[in-house]
C-alpha cells in the first residue's frame, strides 16, 4: 500500500500582496479597480478640457473640487503602490525614479502640491496641463524596448538618409525662398505697421520646418513658392517623401508586429471560437421568398423559354439595384436649387421611381417582419433590432415620412438604401471579419492613439492659444477646439503652418512619431483586405504551360523580321551576333527619346513668351515636330504592314491579313499614334481644323506617352488587374461608394447653410447641393483636409469619417497598387517564357553559347583580378610600407586612426551645426564672423588633408583595388571632394578679383553631412534597394509618369481660365507642379470647374494609388536589404 505524501499547507498571502495584485489589475477586484481608476482619469481630463473653454469660468469652483478629489485619489494610489512593492527600501526608491509609470504618476501629482505650497497660487488649474501625462497610465504595458529594437536598425539607416535629404532640401529652400516676397509673413496688421514681418524661410531651421511638412506630403504654401522652390518641392514629392516615409512606417510596423505577438494567445482563442462557429452553420431554411430576397439562388426559378430561366434572387437583385440607383439619383438632383429645364422630365421619372422604391421596400420590410420567425429569428423584434432590420426600417419608414414632412434630414435617409445591397455583395461583412480578426491590434493602437491625441492637443493649446496670428489662435482657443486640428495633424495632415516656435516643434514631433502610431488603426482595413487578396492569389491555378515550337525550322519572312525588329528589347538583344537585333534595340531607344522630347516641347509651348514667332525656340520646336512626325509615321506604317504577324490579333479571331490590320488600326494605341501625327498633316493640307483646335491638338502630342505601353507594360496591366480581381474590386468599390454617398449627404446636411468663407467661397456654396458636396467629401475621405473651417456637427461627421471611412475608401487604391505589382511580375515571367518559346533552335543554341562564353569570361576575369590584387598587395607591402601605415590609420585599424575618425565625426557634426547656425542672424552675431571663419578654415584644412591622404594612399588600399581612380570615382571620394572644393573655388575666385555671390558656397558646405555615410551606412543600402527593385521601378515609375503628365494636361485644359485657381494652371509646367502635389495626396487647390472635379475624382479613386506604387516598392526593398544584412551577420 502506497503511502500518501502529507499535504503541505499553502503559504498564506499577505494583505500587502493582495493589495498589490488589485493595484496591478489582477482578479475580479483588480479589474473593477482598473475600471474605476480609468473613469477617475477620464473625469480629471474632461474637467481640465472643459476648464479651458471661455464660457466655463463660472464653474471654476466645480473644476477645482474635481481636481482636488481626483488628485487625492491618485496620491493615495501612488502611496499604496510604493508601500506594497516588495524588496528593500533602496529598490523602492529605484522604482520611483526609474519606472516609467511611476514617473508618470509623480508628474501628474506633484504640480498640484507645488501650487498649494507657493503662496498666492491657489488656482489648481495653473499646472494641470502637466497632469495630462496621467493619460499615459492608460497605455497598455507592452514591451516598448522590443518595439525599439525591432525598428532601430531600419530607423537609424533610413533616418540618417531622411535627415540628410531633409537638411539639404531645407538649405535649398532657404537659398531659393529667402528673397521671395510672397513668403513674407505678417501675423496681423500691427506687425505690418511696425514693419515687424519676416520671411518664412529666414533661416535654415525655419526652412526645415516647412520642409518636413513637404516630406510628409503637405504643401500649405504650394502657391507661394518661387520657381526654384517649386523644383525643390517637386523633388521632395517624387524622391524625398519615399525616403522620409520609411522611418515612420518602420516604427508603425514594429509597433503593430509586437502588438500582434503580444495578443497571439487571444487571437488563437478567437480563431478557435470562430472555427467552432463555422462548424455549426445556420441551416438555410424557412420561407422561400425571404431566402430569395436574401440573395440565395436556386430557391425559386421561373422558366421563360426552354433555354432561359429567371432566378428570383437574381431578378430581385437587379430590381433592388435599379430602385436604389433611382432613389439616390432622385435625392442628389433634388438638392439642386436651380435644376436645368431639360432635367425636369428626368426628375419627374426619378420621383415616380422613388415612390415605387419606397412602396416596394416598405412592403418588403413588413413582409420580413411577418415571416421573421420562419427564417431563424426567435421573434419579429429580433429581426427589427438586427443590423439588416434597422437598415430595412430606416430605408422604408423615414423616406416615406419625407412625403408627409418634406424635411432634408428625412430625404437624406434615401442614401442609406445603398446598404440594402450588402445582402448580395457582402463587402461590409468582409470588413467586419477583418476588424474582428484585428480587434487586439485595434484596441491597443486605438487606445494609444487616443492618449496621444489628448496629450498633443493639450500641448498645442498651451503653445498656440496666444499666437499673434488671430486665425491660428482661434483654432487653439481651448483644448477641445485644439483637438480638431491636432486630430488632422496626427492623421498626417498639416492644414495650418504659421505656428509659434514651440508649436512647430510639437507639430513636427507629431509628424515624425505620432503619425506612425495613429495611422495604424486607419490602415487595418486596407491591409486586411489586401491580405485576403493575396490569399486568393495563392489559391489561383497555375498558369498553363505551352511547349515551344517543334518541328522543322523555317527561315523567317521579311514581314516577320520587321515585326521582330519593332519589338525592340522584348525580342532582341544588343549582345546578339545578329547586328539587326542591336539596331532594333537602338531604334526602340530612339523612339523613347523622341517621345520624351516631343512631350517636353509640347509642355514648353504652353509657357507664355517661350516661343514667339520667328524666334530660335519656335524654329527649334518646329524642327522637332517635323522630325518626330516623320519618325512616328515610319513606325506607324511598319506596324500596320506587319500587323498580321502579331499573335494577339490571331488569338482574337482576326486571322486574315486585312482583318488583323483593321484590328490594329482600331486599337487604342494605334488611334493614339494616329492622333499624334494627324495634326501635322492636316496643317500641310491647309485644313482649318488644325488652326481652330490648335491648342487641343498640340496637347494630344503629350498622350504619345501612352504609346510607350508597347515597350513598358503599364496601362495594359491595369486591365488585367481589374479582370482578375473583379470580385474584390466590386466589393471594395461598393463599400467605398456607399460611404462616399452617405458621408456626402451628411456633409450636405451639416454645411449647406454655413456662411463661413474660405478663399472667397462660402461653405454653403461648396456644400449647397449633393453634386458639389461629393468631390469635396471624396477628397476628405482620401485623408486630405484642404478645408478645415467647419461647424461642430460637420467636424463630428469628419471625425467619424477618419475613424471608419478613410481606411475603407483607400481599399480600392491599395488593391490596384498591390494587383499591379503582382501582375507586373507575372507579365515579366510570361515574356521571358514567350521569348524562350519563340526562339528557333539555332537562336537557342547561339544564346546558350553566348551565356557560356559570358560566364567563362566573368570567371576568368574574376580569377585574373584576384591574382592581380594579390600581386599588388605583396608589391605594396614591399615597396610602400608608409602608405600601408597610412591606410591602416585611415581605415581605423590603429588606435590613432580610431581617435582620428571620432574627431572627424565630431567635426562633421559641428560643421553642419555651424552652417545652420550661420543662417540665423542672432547666432551669427553672438559667435562672431571671425570665429566662424576660423572654424571653417581649420575644418577645410583637415578635410582636405584627409582627402589628399586617401588619394595618395588609394593605390595601397585593397578597398579600392589598389587604384586611385576607384577612390576618386567612388561615392566616398566624390563626397570628400565636394565637401572641400567649394571653399577652394571660392578662395580662387576671391584672389582673382572676380565678383560673385558666396551664398551658394556657404550652402554647399552642408554637403559635408554626406561624409557621415562612413559611420552610418544608409545611402549604400538605398542603392542596393534600388538595384533590387529596379525592374519594378521602371514599369511602375512609367505608370506614375503617365498618371502625372496626363492628369496635368487635363487639369491645364479644364482649369487654366478658372479664377479660383489664381493662375495655378496657367501653363503646363505650373499644372505639373500642382498635379504632382495632388498625387502625393495633398489637394492644395479644390475649387475646380466641373471638368476639373471629374479629374479630381479619378485621381482620388485610382491616380494616387498608382502613383504611390514606386514609394511602396522602395520601402519593401529597403526593408528586404536590411533583413538580408541581418541574416548574413547571423550566418557569420
Amino acid at each position: 500500500m502506497k503511502l500518501e505524501e502529507p499535504l503541505l499547507p499553502k503559504p498564506r498571502r499577505t494583505t500587502r500582496s493582495k493589495i498589490y495584485d488589485v493595484l496591478e489589475g489582477k482578479g475580479s477586484f483588480g479589474s473593477a479597480y482598473s475600471f474605476f481608476l480609468t473613469v477617475v482619469i477620464l473625469v480629471n481630463i474632461a474637467s481640465f478640457v472643459l476648464s479651458t473653454e471661455h464660457g466655463m469660468d463660472d464653474y471654476r469652483g466645480v473644476f477645482d473640487k474635481i481636481e482636488t478629489a481626483t488628485v487625492g485619489i491618485f496620491t493615495f494610489e501612488y502611496l499604496l503602490r510604493f508601500s506594497t512593492r516588495g524588496g528593500t527600501c533602496f529598490s523602492r526608491l529605484k522604482w520611483v525614479f526609474t519606472n516609467f509609470f511611476s514617473i508618470v504618476d509623480l508628474i501628474s501629482i506633484l504640480p498640484f502640491y507645488v501650487d498649494l505650497a507657493i503662496p498666492g497660487r491657489q488656482s489648481y488649474l495653473a499646472t494641470q496641463w502637466v497632469r495630462v501625462a496621467r493619460l499615459l497610465r492608460l497605455l497598455p504595458p507592452l514591451p516598448y524596448d522590443v518595439i525599439w529594437k525591432k525598428s532601430s536598425k531600419l530607423l537609424l539607416a533610413s533616418g540618417f538618409a531622411g535627415f540628410t535629404v531633409w537638411v539639404i532640401c531645407a538649405a535649398l529652400y532657404y537659398w531659393f525662398e529667402t528673397g521671395n516676397p510672397d513668403m513674407i509673413y505678417c501675423p496681423d496688421e500691427e506687425f505690418k505697421k511696425n514693419d515687424a514681418c519676416w520671411n518664412r524661410f529666414h533661416s535654415i531651421p525655419a526652412a526645415m520646418y516647412y520642409s518636413v511638412l513637404n516630406f510628409f506630403g503637405e504643401f500649405p504654401l504650394a502657391d507661394q513658392h518661387s520657381l526654384g522652390g517649386r523644383f525643390v518641392g517637386g523633388f521632395i514629392q517624387v524622391m524625398g517623401a519615399a525616403v522620409m516615409a520609411i522611418p515612420a512606417g518602420a516604427l508603425g510596423n514594429a509597433f503593430s508586429e509586437v502588438v500582434e505577438k503580444e495578443m497571439n494567445e487571444e487571437e488563437t482563442e478567437a480563431a478557435d471560437d470562430a472555427e467552432a462557429q463555422k462548424e455549426k452553420p445556420t441551416p438555410k431554411a424557412g420561407v422561400a421568398a425571404v431566402r430569395c430576397l436574401d440573395g440565395e439562388r436556386q430557391v425559386k426559378t421561373y422558366p421563360v423559354t426552354d433555354d432561359f430561366t429567371i432566378d428570383l434572387a437574381d431578378a430581385w437583385f437587379v430590381v433592388s439595384v435599379l430602385l436604389v440607383a433611382a432613389s439616390s439619383l432622385h435625392f442628389i438632383l433634388g438638392t439642386l436649387r436651380h435644376l436645368p429645364s431639360r432635367l425636369d422630365e428626368l426628375l419627374l421619372v426619378l420621383q415616380v421611381l422613388d415612390v415605387v422604391a419606397t412602396a416596394t421596400f416598405s412592403v418588403e420590410y413588413v413582409y420580413r417582419i411577418c415571416t421573421a420567425t420562419g427564417v431563424g429569428f426567435s421573434s419579429p423584434l429580433r429581426y427589427i433590432v438586427s443590423g439588416f432590420g434597422v437598415i430595412d426600417g430606416l430605408c422604408a419608414v423615414v423616406p416615406a415620412m419625407s412625403y408627409a414632412f418634406p424635411r432634408p434630414l428625412f430625404r437624406a435617409f434615401a442614401t442609406l438604401r445603398i446598404l440594402k445591397l450588402e445582402r448580395y455583395i457582402g463587402a461590409f461583412s468582409s470588413f467586419k471579419q477583418i476588424l474582428w480578426q484585428n480587434r487586439a491590434v485595434l484596441s491597443v493602437t486605438g487606445g494609444a492613439a487616443a492618449v496621444l491625441w489628448v496629450i498633443f492637443s493639450t500641448l498645442m493649446y498651451y503653445a498656440e492659444h496666444h499666437n499673434p496670428d488671430p486665425e491660428m489662435a482661434a483654432h487653439y482657443s481651448s483644448v477641445s477646439t485644439s483637438m480638431w486640428v491636432t486630430l488632422l495633424n496626427l492623421s498626417g495632415e498639416a492644414p495650418l503652418c504659421e505656428y509659434t516656435t514651440a508649436g512647430k516643434f510639437i507639430s513636427a514631433l507629431m509628424g515624425l512619431i505620432g503619425v506612425g502610431f495613429v495611422t495604424i488603426p486607419m490602415g487595418v482595413l486596407g491591409s486586411g483586405f489586401q491580405d485576403l487578396l493575396e490569399q486568393e492569389d495563392e489559391d489561383d491555378d497555375a498558369a498553363d504551360t505551352k511547349e515551344g515550337p517543334t518541328g522543322q525550322e523555317t527561315f523567317p519572312s521579311f514581314r516577320q523580321l520587321v515585326y521582330k525588329f519593332l519589338q525592340g528589347s522584348a525580342a532582341n538583344q544588343v549582345e546578339d551576333l545578329n547586328p539587326w537585333e542591336a539596331r532594333a534595340v537602338h531604334f526602340e531607344r530612339l523612339i523613347f527619346f523622341t517621345i520624351f522630347v516631343t512631350v517636353i516641347a509640347a509642355i514648353m509651348e504652353t509657357v507664355e513668351g517661350f516661343d514667339p514667332p520667328g524666334s530660335f525656340n519656335r524654329q527649334a520646336l518646329d524642327a522637332i515636330e517635323i522630325v518626330a512626325t516623320l519618325l512616328f509615321t515610319l513606325e506607324y506604317g511598319l506596324r500596320y504592314f506587319c500587323a498580321p504577324e502579331a499573335p494577339e490579333w490571331a488569338a482574337q479571331g482576326y486571322v486574315s491579313d486585312r482583318a488583323a490590320r483593321w484590328s490594329f488600326a482600331t486599337s487604342a494605341s494605334s488611334i493614339i499614334d494616329l492622333l499624334a501625327i494627324a495634326p501635322y498633316y492636316l496643317a500641310l493640307c491647309g485644313s482649318s481644323l488644325a488652326d481652330q483646335y490648335d491648342g487641343e491638338l498640340r496637347m494630344l502630342r503629350i498622350f504619345r506617352l501612352l504609346t510607350l505601353d508597347k515597350y513598358i507594360p503599364s496601362v495594359s496591366l491595369i486591365g488585367r488587374v481589374f479582370t482578375k480581381h473583379a470580385k474584390d474590386f466590386q466589393m471594395a468599390a461598393y463599400a467605398s461608394a456607399s460611404l462616399w454617398l452617405i458621408f456626402s449627404a451628411l456633409m450636405w446636411l451639416t454645411e449647406r447653410h454655413d456662411g463661413t468663407e474660405v478663399d472667397d467661397l462660402s461653405m454653403s456654396q461648396r456644400y449647397g447641393n449633393m453634386l458639389t458636396a461629393m468631390p469635396y467629401t471624396l477628397v476628405h475621405l482620401t485623408g486630405d483636409y484642404p478645408l478645415i473651417d467647419y461647424d461642430f456637427p460637420a467636424k463630428c461627421v469628419l471625425f467619424l469619417a477618419l475613424l471608419f471611412a478613410v481606411g475603407v475608401v483607400s481599399v480600392p487604391t491599395g488593391l490596384l497598387a498591390s494587383g499591379f505589382t503582382q501582375e507586373l511580375k507575372k507579365y515579366r515571367a510570361e515574356m521571358r517564357k514567350k521569348r524562350a518559346d519563340a526562339a528557333t533552335k539555332i537562336e537557342r543554341a547561339i544564346l546558350s553559347y553566348l551565356r557560356r562564353r559570358r560566364l567563362r569570361k566573368i570567371t576568368e576575369d574574376t580569377k585574373a583580378q584576384s591574382m592581380s590584387i594579390k600581386r599588388l598587395k605583396d608589391s605594396v607591402k614591399k615597396d610602400h610600407p608608409g602608405k600601408i601605415k597610412l591606410v591602416d590609420f585611415l581605415e581605423k585599424k590603429t588606435l590613432a586612426g580610431r581617435v582620428w575618425k571620432k574627431t572627424m565625426l565630431l567635426l562633421i557634426i559641428l560643421n553642419v551645426l555651424a552652417v545652420i547656425g550661420e543662417s540665423m542672424t542672432w547666432v551669427k552675431e553672438a559667435i562672431g564672423p571671425d570665429i566662424l571663419n576660423g572654424f571653417e578654415l581649420v575644418s577645410v584644412l583637415l578635410f582636405t588633408f584627409e582627402y589628399l591622404a586617401n588619394v595618395w594612399s588609394a593605390n595601397a588600399n585593397v578597398r579600392y583595388c589598389f587604384r586611385r581612380r576607384n577612390y576618386t570615382l567612388s561615392f566616398f571620394g566624390i563626397v570628400d571632394l565636394v565637401t572641400v572644393a567649394p571653399f577652394w573655388i571660392q578662395t580662387l575666385l576671391y584672389l582673382s578679383g572676380m565678383q560673385f555671390n558666396a551664398f551658394i558656397f556657404r550652402i554647399a558646405r552642408l554637403l559635408r553631412i554626406l561624409q557621415l555615410e562612413d559611420f552610418v551606412e544608409s545611402f549604400t543600402l538605398l542603392d542596393d534597394a534600388w538595384r533590387s527593385c529596379r525592374e519594378t521601378m521602371v514599369a511602375t515609375g512609367f505608370m506614375a509618369l503617365l498618371v502625372w503628365v496626363c492628369g496635368a494636361v487635363l487639369f491645364y485644359e479644364f482649369e487654366q481660365d478658372n479664377p479660383a485657381m489664381e493662375g495655378a494652371f496657367k501653363d503646363l509646367p505650373s499644372s505639373m507642379y500642382f498635379t504632382i502635389i495632388f498625387l502625393g495626396g495633398e489637394w492644395a487647390k479644390v475649387d475646380f470647374t466641373p471638368g476639373g472635379k471629374i479629374v479630381c475624382v479619378i485621381y482620388c479613386v485610382v491616380g494616387i494609388g498608382l502613383y504611390g506604387i514606386p514609394i511602396g516598392a522602395v520601402f519593401e526593398a529597403f526593408s528586404d536589404v536590411l533583413a538580408d544584412q541581418e541574416d548574413e551577420a547571423e550566418d557569420e
